[in-house]
């Protein structure tokens, strides 16, 4: 039986002539490695009884296993780099006094009223040189397009202020207060004026529900006024990214003198949501965006301005609707903050900055985009676009085809990921915090007579016992929550630092056997081992 060949160690005294130079101990201790090695299958490539097919056999086996953990931790570290965030669902429910209500903006497909228009047109046939009547009678043409393009010369850009806008749009829509017949909000009769708001979309002038105010929603609109400090007052328990700043659930105040903003429901179901009639009063049709007769509408944030055109849903006359509301919402944890937004393809509230909004949101980005492309593009902006009216005019109705180009070709680069689609230059991103209102919708059909109306109700508006008016004119809409409580999405990291090593370290141990221990023992064998033996042999020598 041959004997076992035996290394030299420190305690061990043996005839073994000791090797005298640097590359020889390396070489010995190289060999005790391999055999002594916890990795696994490297201490068959030293052995010296094993044949030389064996070698080869196990030298392609552990090449392979290292191989298939280099290839496997590359992988990682890809994911790891480029898709840093996961999205999964919190397994804590949220109550629905978490979020606001949904805003809730609705428009009538009419956007002006034609007996405005007639009374325009009669003042221009006394008077065709008035400057007054002249501009709004261009900008009715601004806002039906080439509908009902007037035979007025020179339609060139239009210089109008914030308030000359807001002023023409108030004179020539319908109002919100002969839309809205009657509300009801948390089981309560609510004035509408007081919690319907008029604000200008790209379907003219509509009234929201639970909207911010423009004085808050945009920079610099202007000085402040009193109302506009006490409106930043109610509104200042709530922003996108960190909900409402207090923690005693939702309280309503029906003085509504100084209700918070924005309301939000106190439970679920349909006397707890809003209620309103609306009346489109197509007898005033002029011209629409659409090829038909009715409202356009949309949930969305508070902070977002809504855009109709795209987005909007439409609700017929002659019926009553409800919407079942089941909100999302996406939550940022604080985990992701240090992750650049390029890798984790969403924006924090400071990390983008608007130039006309205070708050980011994707629409209100698009369309500030949108905006500032048109301006470049063709001089001017459509009226419904945020703008700074000082050095910003409002196209005239020649120019409306380079408006439609413009806001296409920035849909076309937006919302497209193609790198060949970059011309705006937006950089439009999601928010990491965010809410959205999925909802289905059910629809009845309407009768004079079983119309739930008061007294003054009646009186004031006396046409709603006529059912032909009814079936052709009016509308119901409720909006409720479906449940108390709804599953919040939660965007955090895919790897810490800790799942990132044991991600590693588990594949490294499956394919190689290494753990901390096997690296302390490969520094051990090369470094301390190695220069005690150097030293012992000198001694000896």
């Amino acid at each position: 039986m041959p004997k076992k060949e035996v290394w030299p160690t420190i305690d061990q005294k043996t005839n073994v002539t000791p090797t005298p130079n640097w590359e020889g101990r390396v070489q010995e201790n190289t060999k005790e490695y391999f055999e002594e090695t916890s990795l696994h299958g490297l201490k068959y490539l030293a052995q010296p009884r094993v044949s030389k097919p064996e070698r080869v056999f196990w030298f392609v086996a552990v090449f392979l296993s290292w191989f298939f953990s280099g290839y496997m931790i590359y992988q990682v570290c890809i994911k790891w780099q480029q898709s840093p965030v996961l999205v999964s669902f919190d397994s804590t429910p949220v109550p629905i006094w978490k979020v606001p209500f949904p805003s809730f903006t609705v428009c009538n497909m009419n956007k002006v009223m034609r007996s405005k228009v007639i009374s325009i047109e009669k003042a221009l046939e006394q008077n065709q040189s008035n400057p007054d009547f002249v501009t709004e009678r261009m900008f009715v043409d601004e806002i039906c397009g080439s509908e009902t393009a007037s035979k007025i010369e020179g339609q060139h850009n239009l210089n109008l202020t914030g308030d000359d806008l807001h002023h023409f749009l108030s004179h020539l829509s319908q109002p919100c207060s002969s839309m809205m017949l009657r509300c009801h909000f948390e089981g309560f009769h609510r004035n509408c004026g007081d919690i319907f708001t008029p604000v200008i979309t790209d379907e003219g002038q509509c009234c929201a529900f639970n909207i911010m105010p423009e004085s808050i929603m945009f920079k610099n609109t202007g000085p402040k006024q009193d109302h506009d400090e006490q409106e930043e007052k109610r509104w200042a328990n709530w922003d996108i990214q960190n909900g409402y700043t207090d923690t005693n659930g939702a309280s309503t105040n029906l003085s509504t003198t100084y209700e918070f903003m924005p309301r939000r429901a106190l439970a679920p179901g349909l006397h707890m949501g809003l209620s309103v009639m609306l009346d489109v009063q197509e007898s005033e049709y002029f011209c629409t965006g659409s090829e038909s007769v009715g409202f356009k509408a949309l949930f969305h944030t508070p902070a977002t301005l809504p855009e109709m055109i795209e987005y909007g849903f439409a609700i017929s006359p002659g019926s009553e609707t409800f919407f079942t509301i089941n909100p999302t919402l996406m939550h940022a944890q604080e985990s992701i903050h240090g992750i650049s937004y390029t890798k984790r393809q969403c924006y924090l509230q400071h990390e983008k900055d608007l130039r006309f909004f205070r708050h980011y949101t994707f629409l209100n980005c698009f369309m500030e985009c949108v905006s500032n492309f048109t301006f470049r593009t063709c001089g001017c902006v459509a009226y419904y676009m945020p703008r700074n009216s000082s050095y910003m005019p409002i196209c005239g109705p020649k120019l409306a085809k380079c408006v439609f180009d413009s806001v296409t070709e920035v849909e076309r680069s937006t919302l497209s990921d193609t790198k060949e689609n970059k011309g705006s230059g937006c950089e439009c991103l999601p928010p990491c915090t965010d809410i959205n209102f999925p909802h289905v919708s059910s629809t009845t059909k309407l009768r004079s007579s079983t119309l739930k109306m008061s007294q003054e109700l009646k009186e004031t508006h006396p046409k709603l016992l006529n059912d032909s008016y009814v079936h052709d004119n009016v509308a119901i809409v409720n909006i409720f929550f479906k449940d108390q409580h709804f599953m919040r999405h939660e965007r955090s990291e895919l790897f810490g630092i800790t799942d990132f090593f044991a991600n590693i370290g588990g594949l490294m141990g499956l394919c190689m056997g290494f753990s901390i221990l096997s690296l302390v023992e490969f520094v051990y064998f090369f470094s301390l081992r190695l220069i005690l033996h150097i030293q012992a042999q000198k001694s000896k020598s």
